[in-house]
């Protein structure tokens, strides 16, 4: 399923911890790597006017130093990739792109058959950035494509360049919300479960609702029981929902269970449950019954990306499959 893997790196050690995950998908997908790298082209010059947006422009000093940048992407790229066929006997390209580093994510993949991108959520900023990284964000929000995301832990002070995992991929969970925007990343973690022998976890959060605060002791008794009938409602419907799919895979010969965990943010919850059960990635889409209208990543698959310590693999799914 994933045979061109298009891993996007810029030189930093941040970056390059994407490698490992990488490596293995390729790997076990049977797939080739092709190894990217964005240089900026232009130089931005505002004069501080409100209102205005600046202009673009190449000096004499600029072409020099962008002509240094791309001899030295050249460079690390190239010895990456002899690095890694030598280690792994991968197949292994090397492209560079000049322009915006998301956009020409998304250009190169739509225009060169890319499978699979990967990336991790920061690179050259570092990790003390609050916010999700820039070009991660901007990938996500307009990719047709499967994307698997890391968030990078401190940087290793050792040079050595990792390319073998140490954490197996033996269980993935996929987060559902009985949409069918949601089962869009069905096919592609079940097929990865198929390819590593991993367990397959369909986990369905029922929100927990929210009651009026009263203070009137003889209305506690009835909105409690509403809550219970709400919940065991929900979790019926969720159960007949999961069990007809884990039946499924069961047939398919994919190791395969569900559950279903109850908690006030659904977010949260997912990280949670992850973080508890000792899960090597999770696999979701970034709008369920949210719809795609919503001009922001949607907001669980936001907090996941930000919190979650292992790899996600996440789909932006399209409105008009059924």
């Amino acid at each position: 399923m994933f045979k061109t893997i298009m891993v996007c790196l810029d030189g930093s050690k941040l970056a390059e911890q994407v490698l490992p995950v990488a490596v293995e998908m390729a790997q076990r997908n049977e797939g080739k790597l092709v190894l990217f790298r964005t240089i900026i082209e232009y130089a931005l010059i505002s004069p501080n006017i409100p209102g205005y947006s600046g202009i673009s422009v190449q000096t004499g000093n600029f072409a020099k130093r962008l002509e240094e940048n791309l001899e030295l992407a050249s460079s690390y790229l190239d010895s990456m990739s002899e690095l890694i066929n030598k280690e792994t006997g991968l197949t292994v390209k090397v492209d560079i792109s000049l322009g915006s580093p998301g956009k020409s994510i998304v250009e190169y993949a739509e225009n060169n058959g890319i499978d699979l991108v990967v990336l991790a959520t920061h690179g050259h900023g570092g990790l003390e950035r609050i916010v999700f990284g820039s070009n991660a964000d901007y990938v996500l929000k307009r990719s047709p494509f499967p994307n698997l995301i890391l968030r990078p832990k401190s940087v290793n002070e050792s040079n050595d360049i990792v390319l073998f995992s140490d954490s197996p991929l033996k269980k993935i969970l996929v987060c559902l919300d009985g949409s069918h925007l949601a089962e869009q990343i069905l096919p592609y973690a079940v097929e990865q479960a198929r390819l590593f022998r991993s367990k397959l976890v369909l986990l369905r959060v029922i929100q927990t609702p929210v009651s009026e605060v009263t203070i009137s002791p003889k209305a506690t008794a009835p909105v409690a029981e509403k809550e219970n009938e709400y919940y065991s409602l929900e979790e019926k419907e969720a159960t007949n929902y999961l069990l007809s799919i884990a039946d499924s895979y069961q047939q398919s010969a994919i190791d395969s269970e569900w559950a279903i965990v109850q908690g006030d943010n659904p977010e949260e919850t997912i990280v949670d449950y992850a973080r508890k059960n000792n899960f090597n990635m999770i696999a979701m889409c970034t709008h369920g019954r949210g719809g795609l209208n919503r001009l922001v990543l949607g907001s669980v698959a936001d907090h996941v990306l930000r919190n979650a310590e292992m790899p996600l693999l996440i789909l932006k799914p399209r409105h008009n499959v059924l």
